[in-house]
């Protein structure tokens, strides 16, 4: 440790037993590596006490009182910058996550991404900024890796490098250790808004214009089977979230994810998460999203939802939207909808052999509409770009109908909005959309290049 121990005593004209207070002209004469030092000494000395009656909900200030007294027979006199910074990462290590504390409590950070001990970045309104959080070494980061999984039953270790989980907040996390990770711990948290967000939100942050969320709005009173398409981070779950704001509160809805990320507004809905067997645990059930869907199935839903579809489940779903499940909704990574419509085709096939053309008459039956959602690169606004009816098969070949939409992806200063393109779905007769609800909107006179 540094000679601030010294200088501390000096200033304040005393020992280190009996200084008073130190001068303010001290108080910020310490390091980051200070401050883990004595962090470290802090927990290593109430490591053999136990702290449950101090972690009790509403006992925050004895705590605090406690460490107080724990560091200051470390460190005989008060310096208060550097006992603020210490007991904050204490508090941060016993009752949290470390030094991802500070990160997950900024409601405008969304993602945090951590690279080793001593890289973390993070994105804040759409952009991704490097910060000075780090860990104290690889060990540290390692065992808040295991605060986080352990609760739900996981594991993360040489045999199970890779794994996903979520914090209790329902924030999504993504661990990669080595030997796959080759350049450190790979840490990814995905966060979500601590409220639930409504059309009017999503209006507010440029995503879409009201028009837009009044028109989906009726397409799901209607029923219609609907598909969220877009790349990692672009709004998929966000926007699956403020659809469901649409449903009626009489209906019953089964959600299924890998890691639940969804918070559907309709109180009347059971949540499913995938599990995977650990090591050789042949008694442990190994539940996949298709054994999800399936259960969903038998339980009476009225619409079903997949969080994200990216495998053979995909065949179960187009089932569940061609018998009965009417505006059943999920999303899944694709550049166009087009895309999707190719993407949901190798899903189907991955493991069964479907001749294309029965697959193709399916999935035109059962998906009715996809939203195309895509991050603006010059803004980081996450944006609706496309809303296409999927009207059947003509030669064979499906017949994407652009609704609404908008240039994309958009150039390094170039602005465009989402505008109708003059097609009139074919189910338009089943939407009560006020009188003239089209002579106000936008209309695209040529199409889209």
């Amino acid at each position: 440790m540094r000679n601030w121990l010294k200088d501390g005593q000096a200033a304040s004209g005393g020992t280190a037993e009996t200084a008073p207070r130190a001068a303010s002209s001290f108080t910020k004469n310490y390091t980051r590596e200070d401050i883990q030092t004595l962090k470290t000494q802090v927990l290593a000395k109430i490591g053999t006490y136990s702290l449950e009656e101090y972690l009790a909900p509403g006992r925050d200030a004895q705590l605090t009182q406690y460490l107080i007294t724990t560091l200051r027979s470390i460190v005989p006199y008060p310096v208060p910058d550097l006992e603020d910074e210490v007991i904050t990462q204490v508090k941060n290590e016993l009752c949290g996550f470390g030094p991802l504390e500070p990160l997950l409590n900024d409601p405008d950070i969304t993602e945090i991404m951590v690279v080793g001990p001593f890289k973390t970045w993070i994105e804040k309104k759409g952009k991704k900024t490097f910060t000075d959080v780090r860990f104290d070494n690889e060990t540290h980061l390692r065992a808040t890796i295991d605060r986080i999984v352990q609760p739900l039953g996981r594991k993360i270790d040489i045999a199970n490098p890779i794994c996903d989980a979520r914090l209790p907040d329902g924030h999504r996390v993504h661990v990669t250790i080595a030997p796959v990770a080759t350049n450190g711990t790979e840490l990814t948290i995905r966060k979500h808004p601590h409220f639930k967000m409504k059309p009017s939100d999503l209006v507010k942050l440029g995503s879409a214009p009201q028009w837009i969320f009044d028109y989906l709005e009726e397409c799901v009173i209607a029923g219609k089977n609907m598909l969220i398409s877009g790349g990692t981070g672009s709004g998929k779950t966000t926007m699956l979230n403020v659809l469901s704001n649409f449903i009626r509160e009489d209906e019953r809805i089964v959600s299924m994810e890998d890691t639940r990320e969804l918070d559907i507004s309709c109180e009347h809905t059971i949540y499913l998460e995938t599990r995977e067997t650990i090591g050789d645990k042949k008694e442990t059930m190994n539940v996949t999203m298709p054994v999800l869907v399936k259960s969903s199935l038998r339980m009476r839903p009225d619409r079903i939802i997949v969080g994200e579809c990216r495998g053979s489940e995909a065949r179960e779903m187009l089932q569940a939207m061609n018998t009965g499940h009417d505006g059943s909704l999920g999303t899944i990574h694709a550049n166009s909808p087009r895309d999707a419509l190719s993407r949901l085709e190798y899903m189907c096939t991955l493991d069964k052999e479907i001749p294309l053309s029965s697959l193709r008459n399916q999935i035109s039956a059962a998906v009715h509409i996809i939203i195309q959602v895509m991050r603006d690169r010059n803004t980081g606004r996450r944006r609706i770009v496309e809303i296409s009816e999927i009207g059947g098969l003509e030669a064979g070949d499906y017949m994407v109908n652009p609704i609404f939409i908008m240039k994309y992806p958009l150039r390094r200063g170039e602005e465009d909005e989402l505008k109708w393109t003059g097609y009139v779905p074919t189910f338009a007769s089943e939407l009560l959309l006020p009188e003239g609800f089209f002579d106000h909107i936008p209309i695209r006179q040529k199409e889209v290049v």
